[in-house]
C-alpha cells in the first residue's frame, strides 16, 4: 500500500535552507499590520487583535533571524564568483535585511509593551491609549515593511538576474546521485564490449564455414551432368509411337463413310 508513495526529498544543507525559510517571515510581518489596524478600529476586541498582531510579529521576527543566518551561509557558497555587480547587489541585500531584522526585533519588543501595559494600569485601557499607540506603531511597522520589501527585491535580483542558486541537496548525496547515474552507463559500455568481441571472434568461424558450404554445393554438379543424357532417350521414345498410331485412327474414321454406298449397291442387285 505504501510502496507507491513518493520518497521524501533530501534535507538541504544550512546554505540551502534560505529559499525555504525566507518567505515565511515576510508574509507574517506584512500580515501583522492588518491586526494592528483592527486593534485601532474595533474597541471591544481591540486587545485581542493586538495579541494576534504580537504573535505574528514574534513569529515573523524569529523567522527573520533564521532567514538572515541561512542567507549568510548561502553567500559563502558563491564566494568564487567574479561578477562585481552581483557582489554589490548581494552586499546591499545582506545589509538591508540585517537592518530590517533588527528593526523588527525592536518593534516586537515595543508592541509587546503596548499589549501588556493596559493589563498593568487600568487608566491605559480603552481607545484613549490603544488608538494613538497603535497608530504610531503602524507607521513604524509600515516603514520596516518597506525596508524589508526593498531588501527582498534585491534578493530576487540575485536569483533571477544574476542566477545565484543555493545547494538544495547535501554534497554527499549529490555526489552519490551523480555516481549512481554514471554507474549504469559504465555497465552498459562494459556489456557492449564483450558483445563486440564475440562478434569479432565469430567472424572467422563464419568465414571458414562459407568455403565448406560452397564445396558441398559444387559436388552434386557432376552427378546432375551425368543424369541429363540418361533422361533424354526416355523423353524422345514416345514421340515415334504417337506418330505411327495416328494413321490407323484416320483410317477408322474414313471406313464408315464408304459403307453407305456399298450397302446401297448390294440392295439394288437382288432387284434385277
Amino acid at each position: 500500500m505504501f510502496a507507491n508513495l513518493p520518497s521524501l526529498p533530501p534535507t538541504p544543507p544550512p546554505e540551502g535552507m534560505h529559499p525555504l525559510v525566507v518567505h515565511f517571515p515576510i508574509a507574517l510581518l506584512l500580515f501583522a499590520a492588518v491586526f494592528v489596524v483592527l486593534a485601532m478600529i474595533v474597541p471591544k476586541r481591540g486587545w485581542w487583535f493586538s495579541v494576534s498582531a504580537l504573535i505574528l510579529l514574534i513569529g515573523g521576527t524569529a523567522g527573520a533571524f533564521q532567514a538572515v543566518s541561512t542567507g549568510i551561509a548561502a553567500r559563502d557558497v558563491v564566494e568564487d564568483a567574479e561578477d562585481d555587480a552581483m557582489w554589490d547587489v548581494m552586499q546591499e541585500h545582506e545589509d538591508m535585511m540585517v537592518q530590517a531584522r533588527n528593526v523588527f526585533a525592536a518593534l516586537t519588543i515595543v508592541y509587546a509593551g503596548i499589549v501588556v501595559l493596559p493589563l498593568l494600569a487600568q487608566s491605559l485601557q480603552g481607545l484613549k491609549f490603544a488608538f494613538p499607540a497603535n497608530l504610531v506603531f503602524l507607521a513604524a511597522l509600515m516603514g520596516a515593511n518597506l525596508l524589508m520589501a526593498s531588501g527582498a527585491h534585491l534578493g530576487g535580483r540575485l536569483v533571477h538576474q544574476y542566477g545565484v542558486k543555493s545547494a538544495l541537496a547535501p554534497e554527499d548525496e549529490a555526489a552519490a546521485s551523480a555516481t549512481e547515474e554514471e554507474t549504469p552507463a559504465a555497465e552498459d559500455e562494459e556489456q557492449a564490449m564483450p558483445a563486440d568481441d564475440e562478434k569479432e571472434a565469430a567472424a572467422p568461424d563464419i568465414a571458414e564455414e562459407k568455403p565448406a558450404a560452397e564445396g558441398m554445393q559444387e559436388e552434386p554438379a557432376p552427378d546432375a551432368a551425368k543424369e541429363a543424357p540418361a533422361e533424354e532417350p526416355k523423353t524422345e521414345a514416345p514421340a515415334p509411337e504417337a506418330k505411327e498410331e495416328s494413321p490407323p485412327a484416320d483410317a477408322k474414321k474414313e471406313a464408315p463413310a464408304a459403307d453407305p454406298t456399298d450397302d446401297g449397291a448390294a440392295k439394288e442387285a437382288p432387284k434385277l
